[in-house]
């Protein structure tokens, strides 16, 4: 039983008790003897209810009233420099002083050095012709001269080259040459051919150690307009390559017949030296009046 249950019967009693008492004179129910005290009940459980749902917010209190001005706080640390600003524009030009006087006249200065020599002047005017001298005495008769000087010149000679490159050297010859101011004269002579070809062209020229004159070049062409199938030419014909040629050296040069292509057409069979002889004829010369 629960202490709410015994607490409920104790009551019942007390209250029957009462009544019976009332309605009973002869004094039926007299006082019983205090009964002995419990045992203390054991403690309840506390059963946790479940939290209430958040009541509804309150209204807006009243705005308060405005607080008093606090106290002046302390001065912050100074804070950094600022960037410079632009530079301003010029100022307008001021208005000229007014001369200064005149000062003391200086010492005089120590002799300074001498100066470089200046410019020859022009040459002055012929002078008059002088009179014409007494005739001079008849010199002796000289000596018997020498035979002339001898040129300076080679000849390099090939019997049947028959060389059927297209393209490069053919022979060469090499030349011991005297001044670095004289000039070439060169002369190379050979059967040259092309055969079996339409509008064909090959080049005979010659070298000075592997580069052609300049600015015009030492050299001949070859055309042939039809050379195939019924027309077929195969003909071979003694040709000559001739010029001069400025080569500012002394020493050796070498002086070579070379074969190529024309300027501006492909290769096409060509033949040198065939059943003949080849020459390169070399002499050294004076250079050319103006």
């Amino acid at each position: 039983m629960t202490m709410k249950t015994v607490v409920f019967i104790l009551l019942v009693t007390v209250l029957a008790c009462t009544q019976a008492m009332k309605n009973d004179n002869n004094g039926l129910c007299k006082d019983g003897r205090d009964g002995r005290d419990g045992k203390d009940g054991k403690d309840g459980i506390g059963l946790n209810g479940k939290d209430g749902k958040d009541g509804r917010d309150g209204r807006n209190g009243i705005d308060g009233k405005e607080g008093k001005d606090g106290k002046q706080g302390l001065n912050g640390k100074p804070g950094k420099d600022g960037l410079n600003g632009k530079n301003g524009k010029d100022g307008l030009n001021g208005k000229p002083g007014e001369d200064g006087k005149n000062g003391i006249d200086g010492r005089d200065g120590s002799n300074g050095a001498p100066g470089k020599d200046g410019l020859n002047g022009k040459d002055g005017k012929d002078g008059i012709d002088g009179k014409d001298g007494n005739d001079g005495i008849d010199g002796k008769d000289g000596n018997d001269g020498n035979e002339p000087s001898k040129k300076n010149w080679k000849e390099c000679a090939w019997n049947h080259v028959n060389d059927g490159k297209d393209s490069g050297e053919i022979k060469h010859c090499l030349f011991k040459k005297n001044s670095i101011r004289s000039y070439l004269k060169v002369v190379a002579s050979s059967n040259m051919r092309i055969g079996n070809c339409n509008s064909c062209c090959k080049r005979w020229f010659v070298t000075f150690d592997g580069h052609e004159c300049a600015p015009v070049p030492i050299d001949g062409v070859v055309y042939m307009d039809l050379g195939t199938g019924s027309r077929q030419k195969d003909l071979h014909r003694p040709r000559v390559v001739r010029g001069h040629c400025k080569i500012p050296k002394n020493h050796q040069v070498k002086v070579a017949l070379n074969v190529g292509n024309c300027h501006g057409y492909g290769n096409a069979d060509a033949y040198t030296g065939w059943n003949s002889a080849t020459r390169i004829y070399i002499e050294e010369v004076d250079q050319p009046q103006s």
